[in-house]
């Protein structure tokens, strides 16, 4: 399990709960027909849940393209890891209602997205300023497995996963 699985493609009802177990939930069916499980997994001492499916693998929010990155932007000390993890993030850029509101590659300007990203984030960041809703319409979720070390390496925006192994690294 040292692959990193990418999956660029959105299907989920929007959910916005704050989950404080672990629970089971309906699967995920992906855009090409696959099925997958996945349960809400509570980080201790925060008040968001991560996204790890069935294998094990957990979801990590990047930004997909070239513009303002979403983690690697000016994120408020201290909820970098939310930004990257919150299930709530993770399950609305996964649904149907992201495809349709921020399918676009011209800046969002629609009243439609720009609701829809406003109430998202307020309810999540109540009282912060986020990246943007042109950085969230860019949002694609990378799966990497459980407990793996990692960065996220960003280029004019253009956010990846890049996975910490002894491989690719040495120490003095």
């Amino acid at each position: 399990m040292n692959n990193i699985i990418k999956i660029d493609i959105f299907l989920l009802n929007n959910i916005n709960i704050i989950v404080m177990a672990s629970i089971a939930n309906s699967p995920i069916t992906l855009a090409n027909g696959v099925r997958i499980n996945y349960k809400l997994v509570p980080v201790p001492n925060t008040s968001y849940s991560k996204v790890v499916l069935e294998d094990g693998n957990v979801a990590v929010l990047i930004h997909g393209e070239y513009g303002r990155g979403w983690s690697t932007g000016n994120i408020p000390l201290g909820k970098k890891h939310q930004y990257i993890f919150d299930s709530r993030i993770v399950l609305y850029v996964l649904s149907d209602e992201f495809k349709q509101l921020f399918n676009s590659d011209e800046p969002i300007t629609n009243t439609a997205s720009l609701v829809a990203y406003d109430d998202l984030m307020n309810s999540i960041f109540p009282d912060e300023i986020s990246p943007g809703p042109n950085a969230f319409s860019k949002l694609v979720v990378d799966f990497i497995p459980e407990n793996t070390r990692f960065r996220i390496n960003e280029y004019d925006g253009s956010e990846c996963v890049e996975v910490l192994d002894h491989n690719n690294y040495m120490a003095a």
